[in-house]
Order: C-alpha cells, then structure tokens, then sequence
C-alpha cells in the first residue's frame, strides 16, 4: 500500500475508530440507559429509535462543550453549510474520504444547531428558516460534487437523478404543511438516512478501492461503493417523492370527500395488467396471421392493433374501472381519442429518445411507453374515458362548479 493510499484513508480511520470506540462503551458501561426521548419519538424514514439515540449519546460531550461555550446556534448551522461545500470540492477532486469526512462534520453540525438553539432557550423562526435552507445547500453542494467527478461517464444520470430527489423530497413536504398536511414521517428517504448513505458510501470508497484493486484493478477507477450510494439515492430519493406526493393527494382528496387516491392505487397497477393482455392478444394475433395464414406484415400488425384495442377497451370497462354502466358509444370515442394521441406521443418519443447514443429500439420503446402511459393514457383512462362521474360534473350548472370550487378551497385553507 503507498503512503498516498495510506493518507487518504486517514480520515476514514479516524471516523471508525471513533464510532468503534463509542459503541463498545455504550454497551459496556451502561450508557445503553442514556435516554434522549426527542430522537426516540422522532419518526423519520428507516431509522430506528434505538440507532437515533445512540447517535445522540455519541455527539452527547461535544453537544455539553458546545453549550458550555455559549456559541450562537446560527454559526453552526453557518459552518455546517461551509463544512458541505469543502466536502463538495474533495469529492469532485476525487477525495472520497476526505469529502465523506467533511461532511460528517456538517452533519453533525446541521444535528447540533437545533439541539443548542432549544438547550439555548428556544429556536426561533428565523433559525428555522436558516437552518432548512442551509440543509438544502448542503445537499445540492455534495451532490454536484459527485456530479461533476462523474461527469465523463454513465454514472453521471443516477447523480442527476439523485440531485433532482433531494430537492423534490423537501418541497413535497414544504408544499404539504404549505396546505396544513404534516408528511414527516412518509418516505424511505429522509435527510438523515440520506446523510448517512452519502457518509458511508463516499467514506469507506479508499477501503472499498483497496479491496477491489486485489480483484478488478479497473474496477476501483470507478469507486463503485460511492456508485451503490448514487443508485440507491437516486432510486430512493424518487420513490420518497413519489409516496409524499401520493399521501399529500390522498389527504387532500380525504378533506374534500373524494377517493381518488384510493382509485389511483387499485387501478393502475390493474390498467398495466391489462395493457399487457391486450399486448399479448395483439402479438399473437399479428405472428398467426404473418406466418400460419401468410398474410403480409403491415396488414397483420394492423388486425393486431384493432385485436388489442378491443381486448385492452373490454377488461377497463367491466374489470379496471368497472365503468360499464355508461354507453359504449361514449367511452368507445373517447377511448379512441385518447389511443390514437398515445399512439402519436409513443411514437414521437421513440423518435426522440432514439437520438440518444447506444440505445436500442427496445429501450427507447419501453421507456417511452412507460412515460407516456402514466403521464397521459392512464390518467385520461381513468378521470375521462371511463370515469361518468367527472364528465358529470363538467355538465353541472355554473352554480353548482361554483360551489364544489368553494368547498375544495376551503378544505385546503383548513
């Protein structure tokens, strides 16, 4: 191992001989009965209570020091913005453990600052302000960091998607207590587990490039542990947005007396069951009629399409929706509005993801089929082809659109 090696993984060392240290005390000398009833009581992602209050015994003396000196719980949360963008320049320089190492320490100080302010006689609303931003800062800074190491290859995309998702799971919650919701406690992803997924994947990436050298020597140019923490950010951080959004939707649809949450979890994984049988029919049909009957391709795959427009159309309206109570005439011409314009946006944006290098046609389909059927065929399938309720209450009079207007505005304002 070279000296170079040696010196990059000092700050890691450091780190885990602390940790190591702390928790055979804590388990040792009866520090296990430390009790901090915040952390305990706090609900936040995947974290335990039993991991948050060891957290909290481990920063316990340098939180004692902190209050002891009387330092303003504003210049902590200040630093810890500084401590973030130092990181965010080691990673991009391609110190991992030197960034990860950093931005423990604004950890750290982001977990302290409320802490102090409260042991200080009370936060206050403009600490508040200042310390949510200044999270915000902190993220974004060590995610473009990784960014711009990554900037050269693949990895590039989960980053970016990683970066979008710590800005998307804030605002979901901002905009719900914005509308009197409290989503705190909804999402796998939160800041903390966040947190400890960029510390432990960037901080342990010179172990990890050691050990990977002795097996794959090209695999550790790459630092695939900080790769593992950019996928599962960019998966998580998605998908935490994505359940705030819904749970947002759902309360805000229990205040106002509607279902359509409700609606939008038993249909749509229903809707893509049926998409797929309809794709099934439509296949079939077109390789029977192109090879057993011979007939030429461009007239199969259109019986095919027809096949699997009637199949598709069929199982929406009686299992799916179970709309069958209106006409079929009606549905039957929107459901062709709505097909025929899917169709033109599937193949416009197979055209578009087609200009991507190295790219299949296969991909470049499904990627647009998924798009657009949850962007546009399932949401019209749902509130304007098979739903008689919403074409309802577009025929209701001016008074009554008034009045609904009134009673959804007011239930957001509560």
């Amino acid at each position: 191992m070279s000296s170079s090696e040696i010196q990059s993984l000092v700050p890691t060392a450091l780190l885990l001989f602390y940790v190591a240290v702390g928790t055979v005390l804590f388990w040792t000398t009866g520090a296990k009965s430390y009790r901090d009833q915040e952390m305990a009581e706090r609900t936040t992602g995947a974290s335990t209570a039993s991991m948050r209050v060891f957290f909290s015994w481990l920063m316990s003396p340098w939180l004692r020091i902190l209050v002891a000196s009387q330092i303003p719980a504003s210049a902590v949360t200040s630093i810890s913005l500084a401590l973030s963008l130092f990181a965010a320049v080691a990673l991009a320089a391609g110190h991992f453990s030197l960034g990860g190492t950093l931005f423990v320490l604004a950890s750290v100080c982001d977990y302290f600052d409320g802490k102090l302010a409260r042991a200080q006689g009370g936060g206050t609303a403009q600490g508040a302000a200042l310390d949510s931003i200044v999270d915000r800062y902190s993220e974004v800074a060590l995610m473009t960091g990784l960014c711009w190491y990554y900037r050269q290859n693949w990895v590039l995309l989960p980053a970016l998607l990683a970066l979008s998702g710590v800005l998307l799971v804030p605002y979901a919650r901002a905009k719900a207590e914005a509308l009197g919701a409290k989503l705190s406690d909804v999402g796998w992803l939160q800041r903390p587990e966040r947190a400890v997924i960029l510390v432990v994947t960037t901080g342990l990436t010179p172990l990890a490039d050691l050990v990977l050298k002795r097996f794959a020597p090209s695999a550790s140019e790459l630092h695939w542990l900080a790769v593992a923490g950019l996928l599962m950010l960019a998966f998580g951080t998605q998908v935490t947005a994505a359940q705030r959004t819904l749970r947002l939707l759902q309360l805000l649809a229990h205040r106002c007396g509607g279902s359509e949450p409700n609606r939008l979890r038993r249909s749509g994984p229903l809707a893509v069951v049926s998409g797929v049988i309809a794709t099934g029919f439509d296949a079939t049909l077109v390789a029977l009629l192109s090879g057993a009957v011979a007939l030429s391709l461009p007239f199969a795959t259109a019986l095919g399409c027809v096949l699997g427009a009637l199949v598709n159309f069929t199982l929406n309206r009686k299992w799916v929706f179970q709309s069958s109570h209106e006409s079929i005439s009606q549905q039957g011409s929107r459901y062709l509005l709505v097909s025929g314009t899917s169709a033109l946006f599937n193949a416009g944006g197979v055209a578009v993801v087609g200009l991507l290098p190295d790219v299949s046609g296969a991909l470049a389909w499904l990627i647009v089929r998924a798009a657009i059927f949850g962007t546009w065929t399932f949401p019209l399938f749902r509130s304007y082809v098979f739903n008689s309720l919403t074409l309802a209450h577009k025929n209701e009079s001016p008074t009554a659109r008034a009045s609904s207007r009134a009673a959804i505005e007011a239930a957001l304002r509560q």
